[in-house]
Formats: C-alpha cells, structure tokens, sequence
C-alpha cells in the first residue's frame, strides 16, 4: 500500500492505495473535487482497495470498482455518514426520524418484491 495526502476543496485527506494503480486516485480525486462535497467530509482518511468492500469503520474504504462517476459519490458520501453518526450525539433522534420518513418505502419495497436482501434495510 501506498499512501498520499490529497487535497478536496480545502480538506487534506490521507489516501491509501495500492502501489501498483496509483491512477485510481487520479480518477478518484477527478470525480469527487469536481464536487460541493467538502460539508460531508467526517473523516480524513480512505482506503482504495481492490479486494475489500466499500465500508466505513474501523477506516473509510472504498473498493476501486466503485470509483465511478456513477457510483463513487453516493458511496463515498453513505459512508462519510456513517462516520457523522457515530460522532453525534443526536444519532438517536436522526435515526428515529429518518425510519418514520423511510416506512413506507420499506413497506412499498416489501410488498413489491419477492426477495428482499437484508441490505435493503441498510
């Protein structure tokens, strides 16, 4: 792994990355400087990993198939949240409020599928 110190907008993040695609932070930092997405930057160090799934603890990673211009900003953003959560104390009151606002999507989603992948709750 390698490791850089990258610049969006006016926050400096630590990317770690595999030695050998160091072109994926190019495409990496393309996509999300392009961005007004400095506001949801909770923690300032990522990971571009070819081989684990994008997460968001114990380190913010993101797997390089998601470096998208498609892809890369919902992602990158879901798990800037997680982070957020887990700093504020209001986490409790935001969750509450978000299951009220999402029930009738789950319940929608229910009813129309067959199959419903415990991600979908997610």
């Amino acid at each position: 792994m390698a490791i850089c110190f990258e610049r969006i907008g006016n926050t400096v993040i630590q990317l770690r990355h595999d030695k050998y695609h160091p072109e994926i932070v190019s495409e990496f930092l393309g996509i999300l400087s392009a961005l007004p997405i400095e506001p949801y930057i909770h923690t300032h160090r990522v990971v571009l990993s070819p081989s684990m799934p994008s997460h968001s603890h114990p380190m913010l990673t993101i797997h390089v198939a998601h470096v998208t211009s498609e892809v890369l900003p919902a992602v990158f953003i879901h798990e800037q949240m997680h982070w957020r959560l887990t700093q504020s104390q209001k986490t409790p009151a935001i969750l509450a409020s978000l299951r009220r606002a999402l029930l009738r999507v789950r319940i929608w989603i229910r009813s129309t599928l067959p199959y419903v992948s415990s991600k979908c709750a997610h």
